[in-house]
């Protein structure tokens, strides 16, 4: 699926909004072309992730979805702090952003398998929750 008009409107969008790495965006421009995106990694994928959402474009939300849920799948009770708050904010940013749960509910799926990772994870992460809006009576998660 090509849509050669379209990589013209996305560097003028991009160019003026500043919503997107360089790289990112080039690749995108690219892959509306190809049909092909680059390999999708944590320092991209919130990007490729917005351009997908922005633009439409169901195959990259696909590629997207399948990339995030092989990270997920991949955590275990051995993983990293960082690994696990990767996913965590990348689900936060989803959902808060682009208005998707899907990616939240994956998370929750996982870290609920997780009993001693997720205690230990939230520990940490709770830290700089020390104070919550008054009118803040339900985390949503």
């Amino acid at each position: 699926f090509r849509i050669p008009a379209i990589p013209v409107v996305i560097r003028g969008y991009c160019k003026y909004k500043q919503w997107y790495q360089r790289r990112v965006r080039d690749s995108f421009i690219e892959a509306s072309y190809t049909g092909e995106l680059e390999n999708i990694n944590k320092a991209n994928f919130r990007d490729v992730k917005k351009m997908s959402h922005v633009f439409d474009v169901s195959w990259l939300s696909e590629r997207c979805a399948i990339y995030f849920e092989e990270l997920v799948a991949a955590l275990t009770e051995e993983s990293e702090y960082e690994e696990v708050f990767f996913v965590v904010e990348e689900a936060r940013f989803v959902l808060e952003d682009l208005k998707q749960r899907a990616f939240l509910k994956l998370v929750i799926e996982k870290m609920n398998l997780m009993t001693v990772q997720r205690n230990e994870f939230m520990k940490k992460y709770m830290v700089g929750f020390s104070e919550f809006p008054k009118d803040c009576t339900v985390l949503d998660l």
